[in-house]
C-alpha cells in the first residue's frame, strides 16, 4: 500500500501546480528531520519532488523567474555562473545546462582529500568573475558528497552567498537524513543561510525509490516558475491531498535506529581497515561510507578517483544488512588483495 500510494503521489507530469516540482505538502518524517533542526523550522517549506535533477532544474527556473532575467535577453545569459566543487553530483552540471547556463560558465571548485569546499579558490573566481562584467548566479553546497560524504562548510558559503547575492541550493541527498539523529545535526550547521534545502529520502530512509524531497522559503514564486494550469491535469488523489505517511509506518525510532545501525556497522569495517597495515583510509569515515584503498595500488581499475587517488567505497545502507556481512565482505577483501598479490599485479 506504502508503494502504491506515493507512486501516485510521485509519477505525475510536471506541468501542472499541484504536481511539479511542489507536488503536496506531506507530514513526513523527512519533514520532522528539518524541524528538529530548529532556525530553519520556520522559514523553509517543504514539498516532494520525484527526481533530484527535477528538483535542480525547477531549482534553477525558480531563480530565474523570482529575479526576472528572462526579460533580459539571451545574450544575457552568457554573463552568468553558477559555482559547484569538482565533488558536486553530477546533475549540478545538467540542470545548468537545462537551465540555459553556458557550460564554460559551470565552476567546478577543486577539493582536495580533505574535502572541504575551497573557500579561498572560490572567493578569487568570484572577485575575477565580477571584475569581468559576469554576474555570479548560483551555488550549490552539499552535505554528503556521493563519492566520499564530505560536507562543504554552510556557514561560511551562505556569508559568501549573501555578500554576492548568490542563491544558495544545499544538496543533502545523500547524508541529510541523518539529521533525524541528534548526534549528525551539526552537519547542517548554517542551513538557515540557504534558500532551498533538497533531501532523497530513498537514499537513506526507506522511502519510495528516487523520492526528493524540497525545502523552499518562498514556495509561491516556485510554483509560478514553471506552473500550468491545464484542467486535464488534475486528478481525485491532489484533488483531496491525501498520501500515505510513512513515518507511521516505520516508526521514527526505528528509522533512527537503521541510520545509527549502518554507521556502527561501517564504523566496524573502519577498524577493519585500520586493524591491515596493508590497507590505507582515503577520507575521514563520517556516516555509513568508508572510502580505502589498497596502498599499493598503481591506477587500478573500477576505484573512484578523488584528488587523483583511485579508491574503493564500502556502504552500509540496506535494510537487512547485518554485522556478518560486514565481516564477510572484509574477508573477501582480503582475499582478493591477497590473490592480486600473489599474482604479482602491483
Amino acid at each position: 500500500m506504502c508503494v502504491k500510494c506515493v507512486s501516485h503521489a510521485l509519477l505525475v507530469n510536471f506541468v501542472h501546480h499541484m504536481c511539479i516540482s511542489c507536488v503536496i505538502c506531506v507530514e513526513s518524517t523527512c519533514y520532522m528531520c528539518i524541524l528538529c533542526v530548529t532556525r530553519v523550522s520556520c522559514t523553509l517549506h517543504v514539498y516532494l519532488v520525484h527526481h533530484m535533477c527535477i528538483s535542480r532544474m525547477s531549482n534553477m527556473s525558480y531563480y530565474f523567474n523570482q529575479h526576472e532575467y528572462e526579460n533580459l535577453g539571451i545574450d544575457y545569459i552568457g554573463k552568468f555562473v553558477v559555482y559547484g566543487s569538482d565533488q558536486t553530483h553530477s546533475t549540478y552540471s545538467k540542470a545548468c545546462k537545462v537551465a540555459g547556463i553556458f557550460p564554460c560558465k559551470i565552476c567546478a571548485v577543486p577539493t582536495s582529500t580533505e574535502s572541504d569546499f575551497a573557500l579561498s579558490p572560490i572567493v578569487l573566481r568570484i572577485d575575477a568573475d565580477v571584475a569581468a562584467g559576469l554576474v555570479p548566479l548560483f551555488l550549490c553546497a552539499t552535505v554528503g558528497t556521493t563519492s566520499t560524504t564530505t560536507i562543504d562548510p554552510l556557514s561560511q558559503l551562505g556569508q559568501l552567498a549573501k555578500e554576492f547575492n548568490i542563491w544558495l541550493h544545499v544538496d543533502a541527498a545523500y547524508r541529510g537524513s541523518a539529521c533525524i539523529c541528534l548526534e549528525f545535526r551539526q552537519y547542517l550547521d548554517g542551513i538557515e543561510r540557504a534558500n532551498l534545502l533538497s533531501l532523497s529520502p530513498h537514499k537513506w530512509l526507506l522511502s519510495y525509490l528516487e523520492c526528493c524531497c524540497m525545502w523552499v522559503k518562498e514556495p509561491n514564486m516556485l510554483i509560478k516558475a514553471l506552473s500550468m494550469n491545464l484542467e486535464y491535469l488534475r486528478n481525485k488523489l491532489f484533488e483531496y491531498d491525501s498520501v500515505f505517511d510513512y513515518k507511521d509506518y516505520y516508526g521514527v525510532a526505528n528509522l533512527q535506529s537503521h541510520i545509527r545501525s549502518n554507521v556502527r556497522m561501517d564504523k566496524t569495517f573502519e577498524g577493519l581497515v585500520r586493524s591491515d597495515s596493508r590497507f590505507d583510509v582515503v577520507v575521514p569515515r563520517r556516516f555509513s561510507l568508508m572510502c580505502f584503498r589498497f596502498n599499493r595500488t598503481r591506477n587500478m581499475n573500477g576505484g573512484t578517483p578523488m584528488g587523483g587517488i583511485y579508491m574503493l567505497r564500502f556502504a552500509v545502507g540496506a535494510t537487512f544488512t547485518e554485522d556478518r556481512h560486514v565481516i564477510l565482505a572484509w574477508k573477501l577483501i582480503k582475499e582478493s588483495a591477497k590473490a592480486l598479490l600473489n599474482k604479482n599485479v602491483f
